[in-house]
C-alpha cells in the first residue's frame, strides 16, 4: 500500500499545526515525506538539510517545541502522520524531552553523551519523589539503573 503524501484534513484541525510559522509548516511537509513509513527518520543533519533545503531545515527545532516531531537519540519520528490521526503524545513524553533538552542531552552523573538517556528521578517516585521538573534529571542508562531507589548522595559515594 502506497503511503500518502497529502495533508490529512484533521492536521488542519491541530492547534500545534497553526502555531507554527509557514516556514515550519513546510518543515513538517518535507520530513513526513523524509520519514519511513513508520514515520522514523534517521536524525542526520546533514541529510535533513539535504533532502528539505538548509533553508527549511533550520525550523526542525520549531517542529520539536510543537511537539510535532520527536528527537531520542539518532532517531527522529514525525509525530503528526499524514493520512493517518495524530498520535497522542503524552505528559510524560513531553516532560521527557523538555529535561533532555533542559540537561543538554547529557548524563548528569557522569557526563555522558552518546548513552541511552533515561529520565532519572533525583528523589525516587518510591520514597515520595514527584515527577515534577526539579526533582527530575537527565541519567544515562548505566547510571539511572545502578541508582536504583537511592537518592545521589546515597548513591555517588558507592559508585565512584
Amino acid at each position: 500500500m502506497a503511503r500518502s503524501r497529502s495533508i490529512h484534513p484533521n492536521m488542519l484541525k491541530d492547534e500545534a499545526f497553526f502555531t507554527l510559522s509557514i516556514g515550519a509548516r513546510v518543515a513538517l511537509l518535507g520530513l513526513g515525506t523524509f520519514a519511513g513509513p513508520d514515520d522514523k527518520f534517521r536524525w542526520d543533519d546533514a541529510e535533513i538539510a539535504r533532502h528539505l533545503g538548509s533553508e527549511v531545515a533550520q525550523f526542525v527545532p520549531e517542529l520539536i517545541r510543537a511537539g510535532l516531531i520527536s528527537r531520542i537519540g539518532d532517531i527522529g519520528e514525525v509525530i503528526y502522520t499524514f493520512g493517518f490521526g495524530r498520535r497522542r503524545v503524552s505528559r510524560w513524553e513531553r516532560l521527557r524531552q523538555f529535561i533532555f533538552d533542559r540537561d543538554g542531552r547529557h548524563c548528569t552523573y557522569c557526563g555522558a553523551a552518546a548513552a541511552v538517556l533515561h529520565c532519572d528521578h533525583i528523589i525516587p517516585a518510591s520514597r515520595g519523589g514527584t515527577s515534577e521538573p526539579d526533582n527530575l534529571t537527565t541519567a544515562c542508562k548505566r547510571c539511572n539503573l545502578s541508582k536504583h531507589d537511592r537518592t545521589p548522595e546515597e548513591w555517588l559515594p558507592q559508585s565512584l
